[in-house]
């Protein structure tokens, strides 16, 4: 399969994926290195001569816990725009690797220094760069790619992650690094990376789709051969991608423009149900409370760590694997298959904590919990957060995805803080009661999915935007109203749309150089 990739492609994958290994170690600073942090927090405390205590203690955890979101806010809607205006490299390389160079200093000065402001400080930066981590640079890779390999470029950009817990896991023991004088190896580390990551990501090439939407033909027929290799029909892929760019008429769309577009209302929905099948799920809290969850049905603290340290090393292959499953198996089936997993796995977990609370804890119940740990590190590594950004850059053209990444990304960030603040309470009264809305909850999502959700594997997005187009006229047996988003007069025949397209077609049959085409030969309104 890895013979199939264009070679540059791989190697820009490659890169992002250190890259997004060493934002992943930085992630993990505070909840692996207790011992380091304790100590910067106290040093913090009496610098400005006071007796650290419960309150002051956690009034500065909380903020360097939460600091992070206020960064990722700012990112959302300074970063992501940007990367319309200045191009998808200029965030994706520049603005991305300057984060990280900035907060691994941080991290390194709070370190040295004890200091709970530069570890703030760093936590900021960190923050305001996770949506272009996670969204701005998914669709970039996306953009890039040919179709027949969209979704391994995509879902590869994770694999870092699960090295980045191996790493961590095993490492940032008290013994090893993760003392307070020894801990500044990690910071050191992301330091050296993302300055040798940012030297090797300027030989890539901008995103060939946004090249054609600034007008800039030549260079994006270079940036496909870049990415696409030299072996390649450029006017055939370049004819796709100018069918993708004139599916809309605004170089950007706002929500209310999308909402009140049909095709773009669909792809909305559709779009909307993956992430509230995510984010509709107990995965947040038990992240946070992993810990107290595995306790509570009768694993000790040191086993926890070991259980995930083992799986962890397990499952280091499984998201190479889920990286070739997306091309392979398609987009219906991996986000079915995960959201079976996930399913199980609340089921499970729920049946197993009313089990330790009623009947008290049994070698079942630890058995059982180990079990719902497999599971959870197995729907990580086969890439279910990663299918959010991809059908985004598949389902809506290149005008409306800022507006929609905008908008689920901001909803991903905030969806943590009600499992986050009410879990504790309901934990405190009966555990289980937390899990039960999410038992119904899900089947229900994913029966909506599996009505709605359309196999875009191997497909150009102009067809699967047109072909997405084509159901939800046939199914409301009417036409868009003419201030629509796509296809600029609704109330034609589709086969004068599908008239306009071929007439480009004929005149590419004639020349075979888009160099030589007025730009108005292949507009398709």
């Amino acid at each position: 399969m890895l013979l199939n990739i264009p070679r540059n492609l791989l190697y820009t994958v490659i890169i992002f994926c250190i890259v997004g290994f060493y934002n992943d170690l930085q992630l993990m600073f505070f909840s692996t290195l207790p011992v380091a942090m304790e100590n910067i927090i106290n040093s913090t405390i009496s610098r400005y001569g006071k007796e650290p205590n419960s309150m002051s203690i956690s009034l500065l955890t909380s903020a360097m816990n939460s600091v992070g979101s206020i960064g990722t806010v700012i990112g959302i809607f300074f970063f992501l725009p940007i990367s319309d205006q200045r191009g998808r490299k200029f965030v994706c390389v520049h603005i991305r690797s300057y984060c990280g160079l900035f907060s691994s200093f941080f991290y390194l000065v709070s370190a040295y220094f004890e200091s709970a402001e530069f570890f703030i400080l760093a936590e900021f930066v960190y923050g305001a760069q996770l949506p272009v981590r996670f969204f701005a640079t998914s669709v970039f890779v996306s953009e890039s790619s040919p179709d027949q390999c969209r979704g391994f470029a995509t879902f590869a950009l994770m694999v870092g992650s699960a090295l980045a817990n191996m790493v961590m896991f095993s490492l940032a023991t008290p013994s090893l690094f993760g003392s307070p004088n020894s801990w500044f190896v990690f910071p050191l580390t992301t330091l050296i990376l993302s300055v040798i990551c940012f030297f090797l990501l300027l030989r890539i090439h901008e995103s060939p789709k946004w090249l054609i939407r600034q007008k800039r033909f030549e260079e994006a027929e270079r940036a496909i051969e870049f990415y696409h290799g030299k072996n390649v029909n450029k006017d055939e892929i370049l004819y796709s991608m100018v069918r993708e760019k004139n599916l809309t008429i605004s170089k950007k769309l706002s929500l209310k423009q999308i909402v009140n577009d049909d095709t773009l209302w669909e792809a909305f929905k559709i779009v909307g149900f993956v992430y509230a099948f995510i984010l509709i799920s107990p995965n947040t809290a038990e992240g946070v409370y992993m810990a107290s969850l595995n306790t509570t049905a009768g694993l000790t603290i040191e086993q926890t760590l070991t259980v995930l340290l083992v799986f962890s090393i397990i499952f280091l292959p499984g998201p190479l694997i889920g990286t070739f499953l997306i091309d392979k198996l398609g987009r219906r089936k991996m986000v079915f298959f995960t959201g079976f997993v996930m399913i199980s796995k609340t089921w499970i977990l729920t049946t197993t904590l009313t089990c330790s609370e009623v009947f008290g804890t049994s070698v079942l119940t630890r058995i059982s919990v180990i079990f719902t740990d497999m599971i959870g590190n197995l729907q990580h590594v086969i890439g279910i957060n990663s299918i959010g950004p991809l059908l985004i850059s598949e389902l809506f053209p290149q005008a409306a995805r800022t507006s929609v990444g905008q908008l689920f990304t901001l909803i991903g960030v905030f969806s943590y803080i009600p499992s986050v603040i009410v879990f504790p309470i309901i934990d405190a009264i009966f555990t289980p009661i937390f899990f039960v809305p999410f038992m119904f909850l899900q089947p229900i999502f994913l029966y909506f999915l599996y009505k709605k959700l359309p196999e875009t594997k191997l497909r150009s997005v102009a067809d699967i935007i047109e072909s997405l187009d084509d159901v939800v006229t046939s199914r409301r047996n009417t036409y868009l109203n003419e201030k629509s988003p796509l296809i600029k007069d609704r109330a034609i025949t589709f086969s004068t749309k599908r008239g306009s397209i071929i007439k480009t077609q004929r005149k590419r049959s004639k020349t075979m150089d888009y160099k030589k085409l007025d730009l108005n030969d292949v507009i398709i309104f």
